[in-house]
């Protein structure tokens, strides 16, 4: 691998970031029913955060000091988030068409028990209605879109301090 590809680098990392996200995946799986296990996942939220910082200060490093730009340092993090989404959604696909067909139907009853008991989501309970249960390859396509877009989100603040961080380096 090239010290400074940047698409090479995002996936190699985003391999083990997918991985993560993964493992992520199959702990909220088995959190419905909470307990121990729930706040399992919120620790792994909470740390994806801090692994992407790492995963990019990591590229950073690697880089020739005058290309560590704000820019470059976005992209990695996107196409990081990417390529974890793209792991993760193996995983997720094979778990909602193969593994276990009724989960979507299940948490689909759910969110509709959930909007019932409200009687402010009246119209989003019959949007929902009308949509009906998605497929396992709909809700995993819409998975990689909310993981990549979690990632442009991230990527501001990681990007900006990275750039702050590298700047200084590039002045002495």
């Amino acid at each position: 691998m090239k010290k400074n590809d940047l698409v090479s680098q995002a996936m190699a990392y985003g391999l083990i970031l997918g991985g993560f996200e993964t493992l992520k995946y199959i702990i909220s799986v088995n959190a419905s029913e909470g307990g121990l296990i729930s706040y399992l996942y919120i620790a792994g939220v909470v740390i994806t955060p801090l692994i992407a910082y790492i995963f990019a200060k990591r590229f950073c490093e690697t880089q020739e000091i005058s290309t560590v730009k704000f820019g470059r340092i976005f992209s990695f993090t996107v196409n990081l988030f990417f390529f974890a989404a793209l792991i993760a959604a193996i995983a997720q696909y094979i778990h909602l068409q193969y593994i276990d067909k009724t989960y979507l139907a299940t948490q689909f009853e759910k969110a509709q028990e959930i909007l019932k008991g409200s009687n402010m989501m009246i119209e989003l309970n019959s949007a929902v209605e009308k949509q009906g249960i998605p497929s396992a390859i709909k809700t995993t396509v819409m998975s990689i879109y909310t993981s990549t877009m979690y990632g442009v989100i991230l990527a501001l603040p990681i990007a900006a301090v990275l750039n702050n961080k590298f700047r200084r380096r590039r002045i002495f």
